[in-house]
């Protein structure tokens, strides 16, 4: 009811429930007359609330590139199973040069890969 009466859509429910966690718990089903929700300003709504607070306008900065983990060096303690067929050409297919283009890329990501000598590809044509 308060969905439908604040934001004129009964499906976002769900924001007012996310928004006050805390307050209502993991059941949503555990609001109470009394409580004191905060509506988050969804599409404009609601309108005309008292207490409201007011937004803080972001700004926008450039991204820092992410860190790039350096190999460890370490083989793979099990080994690793791919399993293929044919019949997905051009993708896999055991008649196509490289056995198509998906089992060539993971076939050279994997050669390239600290698994290098855990891999193996697995045809299965049924």
């Amino acid at each position: 009811m308060i969905a439908d009466r604040q934001y004129k859509e009964v499906g976002k429910w769900t924001a007012i429930h996310s928004e006050n966690l805390s307050l209502i718990g993991e059941n949503p089903n555990a609001l109470r007359a009394g409580m004191k929700l905060r509506l988050s300003c969804i599409d404009g709504f609601p309108v005309g609330m008292e207490g409201g607070t007011q937004a803080v306008i972001a700004t926008e900065t450039a991204a820092a590139p992410a860190p790039r983990a350096a190999p460890s060096g370490r083989k793979l303690e099990q080994n690793l199973n791919v399993l293929t067929g044919s019949d997905f050409a051009p993708f896999v297919h055991s008649g196509l040069d490289n056995d198509g283009l998906v089992t060539e890329i993971v076939v050279r990501l994997m050669r390239a890969s600290t698994a290098a000598e855990n891999y193996k590809l697995h045809w299965v044509n049924d």
